[in-house]
């Protein structure tokens, strides 16, 4: 017999319509589900909130610079605090008081200054290397600012967000 067939028969056995739950069980998994989805939302909001607001408030060109111009702030900011995120929700979920939330929030604005600082040194000169000096002429110490200002929110949004999951 070919792998196939066992591997359609492994799922056909673990995941059939035949295994039951019982109510208390399923409201459990429900409300917990309904909580994550909940934070989820949020947090979808919270990411994309600047370019849901930009085209109504500007045009959908300046979206298109913004979006250009933060596109490696907004990325490694949200990278390093999603890896916190990732590292943080399996020790809370083991143990939720095995965190020391002081040495979290120091860490994470040592983290925010090194990256702010980085950015604010060598933010335009990579962004003008990645778009070939497409947006040069649009950048300007303020708005990098601006963008750095959002992407640190988004950092603290990532470790925030798995933080509330391990703990609800």
């Amino acid at each position: 017999s070919s792998p196939s067939f066992y591997l359609l028969s492994y799922f056909k056995s673990e995941f059939s319509l035949n295994k039951s739950i019982n109510f208390f069980e399923f409201n459990g998994f429900l409300k917990y589900g309904i909580l994550f989805f909940f934070i989820n939302l949020l947090n979808l909001l919270i990411v994309n909130m600047d370019k849901i607001l930009i085209p109504y408030i500007y045009d959908n060109e300046s979206l298109g610079i913004y979006v250009g111009l933060s596109f490696l702030y907004m990325t490694i900011f949200t990278m390093v605090g999603t890896s916190m995120g990732f590292v943080l929700f399996p020790e809370l979920s083991k143990n939720k008081n095995n965190i020391n939330i002081k040495k979290l929030i120091f860490y994470s604005i040592i983290i925010m200054f090194i990256l702010f600082l980085f950015f604010i040194f060598f933010g335009n000169q990579i962004n003008s290397i990645i778009y070939n000096g497409r947006f040069d002429k649009f950048s300007t110490i303020y708005l990098d600012f601006m963008i750095i200002a959002i992407a640190a929110i988004q950092f603290i949004n990532a470790p925030l967000h798995w933080l509330i999951l391990a703990l609800g």
